[in-house]
């Protein structure tokens, strides 16, 4: 037994050993575990009921949720204490939730403000697509916009199968694209 609370001392169970006679003694730390351990095991029989635990293949999950349950439990219980209120386990956790969306929700519009206004932040989900065949060619090319059009490197003429469909523009797959869709100066 490991205990950080309990020091290496024996106490008396208030049995005795029915062929020496001999009073069995107990650690401290099991006594009181033993006294102390109903309490334990209603609160695991309430977290049951409303569990996030999900199979899983990873061990780091489920700790994580068993963790998240058991801190929930505790400022559950908490929660009665203070605010003498009688409120059901499920539906404080949907209190709790509903208090952290309402929260994230109003600090949204500033978040969002902050992320739109970096000049690295892509602003709509755009994807490179092959430019499509046409009559005259199989493979057809065009110019890559920010390799003839740049200022922050060398301008070049560089042509590519690749190009945006949502902006019909031309643009190498490697940096380009990524470049014309996150940079607000070219």
């Amino acid at each position: 037994m490991l205990s950080t609370v309990h020091d290496s001392s024996m106490v008396s169970t208030g049995k005795r050993n029915l062929l020496t006679g001999e009073e069995i003694l107990k650690p401290l730390c099991v006594k009181e575990y033993n006294q102390n351990k109903g309490t334990v095991d209603k609160a695991y029989m309430q977290m049951t009921f409303s569990e996030s635990l999900r199979k899983n293949v990873k061990w780091y999950r489920k700790l994580f949720f068993h963790v998240m349950d058991l801190s929930v439990l505790n400022a559950y219980i908490l929660f009665k204490n203070i605010q003498q209120q009688h409120l059901q386990l499920f539906q404080f956790k949907l209190e709790v939730i509903r208090g952290l969306v309402t929260k994230c929700g109003s600090n949204r519009a500033h978040v969002g403000r902050a992320l739109t206004d970096h000049p690295l932040r892509l602003t709509a989900r755009l994807f490179p697509s092959l430019i499509p065949p046409n009559e005259s060619s199989q493979t057809p090319r065009s110019r890559c916009y920010i390799c003839g059009n740049t200022e922050r490197r060398a301008k070049q003429r560089s042509d590519t199968r690749y190009q945006c469909l949502e902006c019909n523009v031309g643009l190498c797959i490697t940096d380009c694209f990524k470049e014309f869709h996150t940079l607000q100066k070219i």
